[in-house]
């Protein structure tokens, strides 16, 4: 009896001696990790704080004071700073066909409503009134107008000029969302079209994106792939993936290759296969579009947006730019190819080509890498306010009915 307790109380030293020998290295390793992310945590929330190191998702490079206040010559460094915020501090949220749409936010200078459009400091109410003639429009970050306030975006520039050469009650809602390219802005008409939400005039400001998702694949599908699969595993991995460790380890992968998902190197910006795919797949939304457009009795507009990437001066007045564009390199090639289709005789087309607005003008004219300038966007909201008064679109097309 002796002996099998001697045994046993053997055994279980043993077990104890190896327990500790594995748990308390454990348990130093857990609360190391810990540790190093709560300082993580604590440093990137002074980073995210200071205006010298603000990152945004598309240029990923870090912008100095002295830059920043040369494209906002109206605004103090707080003022910087709140604006900068808003616009990057914003996650997209869910919306069905589309993947996502900007969320409802109020701040000092975004402000989105809840239906998804970003409001003005004359905006109209919502559903649009029958009465006045309502303009709808659509595109990427650029339309949206990150980097700039309210007033200072493409469309609410766009209201504000228009407002001053007719004396119609123009109202001009802006859609744009950060990542669309026109195949989302295609759906979203659509869909707004469907809950009898139709404009009089709907106009989409294309190109940057397009080039962008070459692949047709709009931003985000790799986690709804992922949480499709797996819910379990994708829950868990945005678990991780928030996690101070994990962005340290992207900020890593981002300085050594330069990108989180390098698309590029299986297809070369100057692939010309690649970009007149794009081109033909923005010619066909281009026609469903239209289409619907003329079933709606809606007067539709397409505009190719400046890019620069594109016959701009980025080595003396592009003050972001650091020798390259990533995937937005495309633009310079594909701009190439849609500068010769647009050339072609083409009865319907009617794009507008705004590509080389910036051509001539020697300033500074993007807050970041492919942000629009306040300035900038009133010069391009100019050049379509002109092409819709020469169109002369400007006018109720059904003055009754259901819209």
């Amino acid at each position: 009896m002796n002996d099998r307790m001697s045994a046993l109380k053997s055994h279980v030293a043993r077990f104890i001696a190896i327990y500790k020998g594995f748990a308390l290295p454990l348990m130093n390793t857990v609360a190391a990790f810990i540790a190093f992310n709560l300082v993580l945590l604590a440093i990137f929330r002074l980073k995210d704080g200071s205006l010298t190191v603000v990152t945004d998702p598309v240029s990923r490079s870090r912008y100095d004071v002295e830059r920043l206040r040369q494209v906002y010559p109206n605004y103090s460094d707080t003022a910087i700073r709140n604006l900068v915020a808003e616009t990057w501090h914003r996650p997209h949220q869910f919306e069905p066909f589309t993947q996502f749409k900007e969320p409802p936010f109020q701040g000092t200078y975004v402000n989105v409503h809840a239906a998804g459009f970003r409001q003005n400091d004359r905006q109209a109410v919502w559903p649009p009134e029958k009465k006045n003639i309502n303009v709808f429009v659509f595109g990427g970050s650029t339309t949206f107008g990150y980097g700039v306030a309210d007033t200072e975006t493409i469309p609410a520039q766009l209201e504000a000029f228009l407002l001053s050469k007719t004396e119609a009650d123009v109202h001009v809602y802006n859609f744009g969302c950060g990542y669309y390219f026109s195949t989302q802005e295609r759906i979203r008409f659509e869909q707004l079209v469907l809950a009898g939400l139709i404009p009089d005039v709907a106009v989409f400001i294309d190109g940057l994106n397009d080039f962008d998702h070459f692949d047709g694949v709009p931003y985000g599908t790799d986690r709804l792939i992922r949480a499709t699969n797996d819910e379990n595993a994708a829950a868990a991995g945005l678990l991780v993936s928030r996690l101070p460790v994990s962005r340290l380890a992207r900020g890593i992968r981002r300085r050594l290759w330069g990108s989180e998902v390098p698309r590029e190197e299986a297809f070369a910006p100057d692939d010309r296969r690649v970009n007149m795919s794009v081109i033909e797949r923005f010619e066909r939304n281009i026609e469903l579009i239209q289409a619907l457009g003329r079933s709606q009795d809606v007067s539709t507009v397409f505009v190719w947006q400046p890019s620069p990437a594109y016959h701009y001066d980025d080595k003396r007045f592009h003050l972001f730019y650091d020798g390259k564009y990533g995937s937005f390199t495309r633009t310079r090639f594909g701009y190439l190819e849609m500068e010769a289709v647009v050339k072609k005789p083409r009865a319907d087309y009617g794009l507008l080509w705004l590509a080389d607005l910036q051509q001539e003008l020697k300033e500074p004219l993007y807050v970041d890498k492919v942000h629009y300038t306040g300035r900038f966007s009133a010069v391009i909201a100019k050049a379509i306010g002109d092409e819709l008064l020469r169109r002369g679109v400007l006018k109720k097309r059904r003055e009754t009915g259901i819209r």
